[in-house]
């Protein structure tokens, strides 16, 4: 796509621009260098954090991704109007000939779109992938009070599913003196290059599995950037000395995003709770109470944000702009 004084390359600088419009899990750079990233071997583009346009009142990202042998734009209203989602569908509809993924949409943007003409609602023959259709919005985002759950760890009497793993890993882990936990820093080479370890097994498994929906490249962008002057939360755990978990979020206002809790849990069991529970501690002390998990592409992945008892879940949308499609 070519370049004009409004769609711009994405960058470590724009942190502060996605933060203007408060808009949530969708509204920060990591989610947007995850969602529209130029590693993924589906979509590769010199543009390793995708693209934007911006015009002062309208903010979308952009990605181009490869599907079934056909590319398609992926177009993603971190703040828009509607009027401006229709223009930009148009325009990447005719540079690539093919339909456009409209992504993580709200329910009001979503029942205005389906009402003009050429916009469809994603369904089994159009989703992105057969388990996942919707990708990771497949499965609500689920909010979660960090305070309740921090709580329930310190009550004697009170049992859950998530204590009752997270002393599990306290005492094989912790206890034994086999854990070591890092503050994550991308600047770190063997920092990085772990990561890059953990991203690379945690998709291995997967794909022995035939579960891989998303690709290693998909995290590239989070394990080599840092974006400076954002609040955010990352660290690096070893068991044995060996690379075992990482987890990477972003706070914005008053919640804590998570966009990456990575565990080799069939080689570390239990470190999939633990590591969650100190990320909500690491954020706590620094007053944010809340936390926003995401949404997921399993029911499995979603049953364990489940587990930690939500208080509240963001349903986001996917529509597809077909205007050659038949209403």
């Amino acid at each position: 796509m070519k370049q004009g004084k409004l769609v711009t390359p994405i960058t470590i600088k724009d942190f502060s621009l996605f933060r203007k419009f408060k808009n949530g899990y969708k509204n920060t750079l990591t989610y947007n260098a995850q969602a529209v990233n130029g590693w993924n071997p589906k979509g590769e583009s010199k543009h390793r954090l995708g693209l934007k346009y911006y015009d002062g009142d309208n903010l979308l990202t952009i990605g181009h991704f490869q599907r079934n042998g056909s590319k398609h734009f992926h177009l993603i209203p971190c703040e828009s109007s509607i009027q401006k989602i229709k223009e930009l569908a148009k325009i990447l509809f005719e540079i690539s000939g093919s339909s456009v993924y409209i992504k993580k949409i709200g329910k009001e943007q979503r029942d205005t779109l389906l009402i003009a003409s050429a916009f469809f609602e994603v369904n089994e023959d159009d989703g992105w992938s057969e388990n996942a259709p919707l990708e990771d919005d497949t499965h609500p985002e689920q909010i979660i009070d960090s305070e309740t759950i921090l709580e329930e760890l310190d009550k004697t009497r009170k049992q859950s599913q998530v204590k009752d793993t997270y002393v599990r890993a306290i005492k094989r882990y912790v206890d034994s003196g086999r854990l070591k936990v890092e503050y994550y820093d991308s600047t770190n080479t063997r920092q990085r290059k772990d990561a890059l370890r953990i991203v690379q097994k945690f998709f291995d498994i997967q794909e022995e599995r035939k579960n891989n929906l998303s690709v290693p490249e998909d995290y590239f962008n989070i394990v080599n950037l840092k974006p400076a002057g954002v609040d955010y939360f990352s660290s690096i755990f070893y068991v044995d000395e060996k690379p075992a978990a990482f987890y990477f979020a972003e706070r914005a206002e008053e919640i804590v995003h998570v966009y990456a809790n990575l565990t080799l849990r069939d080689e570390f069991r239990y470190l999939s709770e633990f590591i969650l529970i100190h990320l909500l501690q690491e954020a706590f002390k620094k007053g944010v109470k809340k936390a926003n998990l995401g949404g997921s592409e399993t029911k499995g992945l979603d049953d364990f944000k489940r587990k930690f008892k939500p208080i509240g879940q963001n349903k986001m949308y996917w529509l597809l702009f077909k205007p050659t499609q038949q209403q």
